[in-house]
This record gives C-alpha cells, structure tokens and sequence, in this order.
C-alpha cells in the first residue's frame, strides 16, 4: 500500500480495504486497530500493550509493513486498553504513541507523523478516527474521535519538575482552587462528549479518574520537588513562612481529596507515580513535625502500611515494578527483595516484568552483590570519613597541587555507571600523566554502605567523597553550575577549573585530547 500524503484520502483508502476484508475477519474478531507510522524505518517490529487492565503486563509485537502500516485484530468482551510508543532507530529525536480506550464492536485508525522528543510542553497525540462495526456497513463520513484525542492529550508522558511551569507555588492558598478548576474543565469536556453520544459512559468514568489523578499528582509532585531540589529548579522561589505552612497544608490535603485507590484508580495509568507521591506526603506528615524526606529517601519503606488501599492487581504491579527499579539501580537490598518477591507471587513470573526479573535482574545483582561485598581494593581513599567536604578549597588541601578530572556522579544514576565501564581505558591515561581521579557522588540513603559497595563493585580507584549541600553551593558561589549527572571537570595543579563540562569517558579520545589541551600535555603516541 502507497502512503497518501492526504490523511483523510488515507483513511477512506484504509476503510475500503477493510470493506473487502469484513467477511474474511467478522467471525474472528469484533475489534481492528488499524494505524500507520510516519516516517517508519522499514524494519523494526512494533510494541504495544494491550489489556482489560490500564497496566502493561505483556508487551505484544506488530510487524508493519515497509510503509508503516500494520493492522491489530482482537476479540474481547469488554473494555481494554490499548498503548504503543515507538521511536525510528535512526531517528531518535522523533517519537510515536498513541492510547485508546478500546470498546468491543468498534474499529479505530491513526496516523502518526510523530513528535519532536524533548518539546516536552506540547502534549501529542496522533489524528484518531473510530467507528462502530455492529451495523456491518462502513460509515458514510469519516470523523476525527475527539473523545480519544483528548485522552491522548491528558498525559505528555513525562514526569516529576517538567510540571513546574504550570503551577503558582507563590499563591498556595489558591493552589486546590486552581487543582479543582483544571480538572472540571478536562472533565467538561468529556462531559460534552457524553451528551452528543460520541462517547460511552464507560469511556467518561475512565477519561473521569484519569483526569482527576493525573492533575493531582502534577501538584502534588510539584510541591514534592520545591522540597526536594529547592536551589536546582525553585532557586528565585522566595517564599515566606507562611507561604511554606500553607503549601504543607495543600500537600497533604491533595491525598485527602483524592485518596489513594479512590473511585476509578484500578483504571488510571502508571498508577505508581500517584502511589510514589502518596508515601512521600504519608511519611512526610508522620509524627507532630512536618518532615520532607529527601530524594530516594524512606518513604517507600512504609508500602506495607498502605498496600490494603489499593485493588489488588495495582497492588502486585507496583510491588514488582518498585522491586525491578531497586534491582536494576544495583541497591545492595534488592537482590534479596527481587527473590522474596517471585517466591510470595510466583504468577507474577508470567508477567514479561517477572520474566526480566527472574532471568536478567536477577542473575546480575548477584553478580554485582559478589563484587560489592569483597574486600576494598587498593588505591581507594574516603576524604570524609571524619568530617564532611565542604568547600573546593578543602578538597584541593586534600589531593595536593595535581591536576585532577572530577567525576560527580549519583549511585542511583543509571549513565553515571554506565561510565564506569570506560575505566579500563582511562586508568592508564590518567597515570601516565600524574592525573588524579576525585570521585563525587550524591547519595540519599542515609547510610553510606551501599555507596561504598558500588565503589568496590567497580573498583573506582581514587579519591572520593559525598557531596555536601554546603560544597555545591561552594561550588556556585564560584560560577560552576551541577546541573546534571554525571558531570566531568578538569582541574589543573594550581586548583583552577579549565573545563566545568568535559568530555565523559565514553567519548573516548574526545576526552583524552581535550585533557592533553586543558593541561598542556605531551600527546600520547
């Protein structure tokens, strides 16, 4: 089939082909999903997921053909829910995706040019077309599905500060009015939808509670992140004393009005970012202080306390994906917590996350817990097992006048480990040239154990120490900004910051010319 450059042209096409096929498929199948991807590779097969339940389980796979186009026939009795996100191997700053909300009896076709990654700001959504199959004959006109395009629009599939734009923390007595005013205008439109029967009432109370948690948790993680990254995104956020109570106040009355497993939850999707910001909020109003944990803090050490609030099957999805994240990020616990896990719910083996748990987490936490727990190796020296570092200063007194390449880096970060693997090459460049290696990293947990455990585990050889607030403010003060992980420096022997944003060792020579013309070295042969 031949792309037409003319969508609704393409779309009347895609519907005559249907009518030659609709006595082949009536029997089989009582709902096609039919769409193609702008822009296609010509090779990749497609993912999607879906399920009766707004989780993704099991991760199914579409073959399109060389123009993009691919067809999904399924048979089902009630409501599913339908997700694909898809990137070009060659084109990686394009995306796709596309959610429905699948009614049996129905037909649905997209077409997707694609999205820009990283225009976080506009939420996308493909053009979505639907139509009923009960009547057997194909619909006179063909019309855009608003109520689908709507729920696409809901959710720009980010996270966390990207939703700092949107809110006026400095109005935090305003701020549930301003929560309430979004949703019931998301949900009048749904509503309006309603009346012109162009959706069903099952697709409204699912549209419904989506609307109402997703906005919740906007705020919610909003608040959340003033607390946890204040200087990082909040640094020209002045707020007074009774600013800061009000916004306490507004943080925990959120998960009063929109309570965790409220009405419609079993139905929203990722509902683990709602569940993450729920026991931020309960740990933080434990006790008689309001007490903010920090990022990566405890707050998920008290899921026990609230796991009967949820239906079961979120329940078990979150218990397993917060256990992969703990696996997967090498947290000296999770090896022990992934077994536990598969041994107390061994259906969730059937899961394709419970497949990568058992078969790939797994296998490699136990390598790396091997590795984490021998003996240090030499070479490797803690510069605040006494005291905290924290001023550029102090480190300098501690390395001497040698030039050094920092290294800031976080034991949660997945690309700061990713790093370390490059080691093999750098190590020999760097004692060559009497380069020293200080290595800075940000840790949350309150113990320094499994800090150090990765420190052994990679043989990290070198100087190190945890960063301090007081260091990066230190740091600040002097015009280098952190603003990611992980950053590289290059340092000279008089203490001099030559390049605040080097090259990572994954760059290879990149880094090594660049180190050769910051610290005038001999080039190596």
């Amino acid at each position: 089939m031949v792309f037409l450059t003319n969508q609704r042209s393409f779309i009347i096409a895609l519907l005559l082909l249907l009518a030659g096929a609709k006595g082949l498929f009536a029997q089989q199948y009582n709902v096609t999903i039919e769409g193609q991807i702008i822009g296609y590779d010509g090779v990749s097969e497609l993912a999607y997921y879906f399920s009766p339940e707004n989780h993704h389980r099991h991760r199914l796979k579409v073959q399109p053909d060389s123009n993009g186009h691919f067809v999904i026939r399924k048979n089902i009795d009630r409501t599913h829910f339908f997700w694909f996100y898809y990137q070009n191997e060659g084109e990686r700053d394009i995306y796709h995706r596309c959610a429905l909300i699948v009614h049996p009896g129905m037909n649905y076709i997209f077409v997707s040019p694609g999205a820009q990654h990283g225009d976080w700001k506009n939420y996308y959504t493909p053009d979505i077309y639907s139509w009923s199959a009960q009547a057997g004959d194909l619909p006179k006109s063909v019309n855009l599905d608003k109520g689908q395009m709507k729920f696409n629009l809901l959710d720009n599939g980010y996270m966390g500060s990207l939703f700092h734009h949107k809110w006026s923390l400095r109005e935090p007595d305003n701020l549930l009015v301003e929560l309430q005013e979004r949703i019931d205008s998301q949900i009048s439109k749904y509503e309006e939808l309603l009346r012109e029967n162009k959706i069903s009432r099952d697709f409204f109370e699912i549209a419904r509670a989506n609307t109402i948690y997703y906005k919740a948790y906007e705020l919610a993680q909003t608040i959340q992140d003033y607390w946890m990254f204040p200087q990082q995104f909040f640094r020209n956020l002045d707020l007074d004393e009774s600013q800061v109570k009000e916004l306490k106040r507004v943080h925990a009355e959120i998960f009063n009005l929109y309570p965790l497993g409220g009405e419609g939850f079993e139905f929203i999707n990722l509902p683990g970012r709602y569940i993450d910001a729920y026991l931020y909020a309960y740990e933080a109003q434990k006790g008689d202080a309001f007490n903010p944990p920090a990022r990566g803090g405890s707050w998920l050490d008290y899921y026990d306390e609230i796991e009967h609030m949820l239906p079961e099957r979120v329940a078990q999805d979150y218990q397993l994906q917060r256990v992969m994240s703990q696996t997967y990020a090498l947290q000296l616990q999770g090896l022990e917590r992934a077994t536990s896990f598969l041994s107390e719910n061994p259906h969730m083996e059937e899961t394709e996350g419970g497949q990568f748990l058992r078969n790939i987490l797994i296998p490699g936490a136990a390598l790396y817990d091997s590795l984490a727990r021998r003996d240090l190796p030499d070479g490797i020296y803690f510069l605040d097992e006494t005291e905290p570092v924290n001023s550029f200063q102090q480190l300098l007194e501690m390395v001497g006048n040698k030039p050094f390449l920092i290294d800031f880096w976080g034991s949660w970060c997945l690309p700061c480990r990713y790093q370390f693997q490059h080691n093999t090459k750098l190590k020999p460049f760097l004692e060559k040239h009497g380069i020293e290696m200080v290595y800075i990293a940000r840790e949350y947990r309150p113990d320094r154990e499994n800090w150090k455990g990765m420190i052994t585990a990679f043989e990290l050889t070198g100087y190190h120490f945890l960063l301090t607030d007081d260091f990066l403010e230190d740091m600040r003060k002097a015009g280098v900004e952190l603003t990611k992980f992980p950053t590289y420096m290059i340092v000279n022997e008089n203490g001099q910051i030559l390049e605040p944003d080097a090259h990572l060792p994954s760059d290879g020579e990149k880094l090594y010319r660049q180190l050769e013309v910051k610290l005038n070295l001999i080039p190596i042969d």
